[in-house]
């Protein structure tokens, strides 16, 4: 047995169903995606070729860290520059052993350490060779040879006058500042 249908029953299915559309649809495309806009591209670009970089940068900066003689010598200015200020401490307090032996590590451990010299054949004519074939004038190996050959007597025969000491830490001071600008445009 079949129910009759009525007018409320018809009026509910109309809503339910929706009708087929014979007209073509019109799609709009969405805003672009954020992953392949131009802005992200490009940083993502700069961003592994900074990694690249800083990679690179750092594997040199390790390798360089490892090389013994390459840490002596650019560090060999701030060593010596320590060692003058001990020394001038020496000078201020009058004490000329003491005085004499700061200077003297300082200009010796200086020229071995830039230079590459083992200490223990370090000795004063073969630094003069080493500075001569770096390039560096006749005048300053004088001045280098003058101060060794002083803080050497001083150390072991101590009658220096406050005045020769200044003059002695002076020179010290400019010769190896001297050096310094020399030796490292090499």
């Amino acid at each position: 047995m079949v129910a009759s249908f009525g007018k409320e029953d018809i009026k509910y299915i109309g809503k339910d169903i929706r009708f087929i559309k014979t007209a073509m649809p019109s799609f709009k495309p969405r805003a672009a995606f954020w992953v392949s806009s131009g802005i992200y591209l490009f940083f993502y670009l700069l961003f592994i070729a900074l990694f690249v970089v800083f990679s690179f940068l750092f594997r040199r900066y390790r390798q360089r860290m490892q090389d013994v003689a390459f840490i002596k010598t650019r560090r060999a200015s701030k060593v010596a520059q320590k060692r003058l200020k001990v020394a001038l401490q020496m000078l201020e307090q009058n004490k000329n052993a003491q005085f004499f032996e700061e200077i003297h590590k300082a200009i010796w451990g200086y020229v071995s350490d830039k230079l590459n010299i083992p200490l223990a054949s370090l000795n004063l004519d073969n630094a003069c060779e080493k500075l001569t074939e770096q390039g560096i004038d006749t005048e300053k190996i004088a001045t280098f040879r003058s101060i060794v050959e002083t803080c050497e007597y001083a150390r072991f025969a101590p009658m220096a006058e406050h005045s020769q000491m200044t003059d002695v830490f002076e020179k010290t001071f400019s010769l190896i500042e001297d050096l310094e600008d020399k030796l490292k445009r090499k």
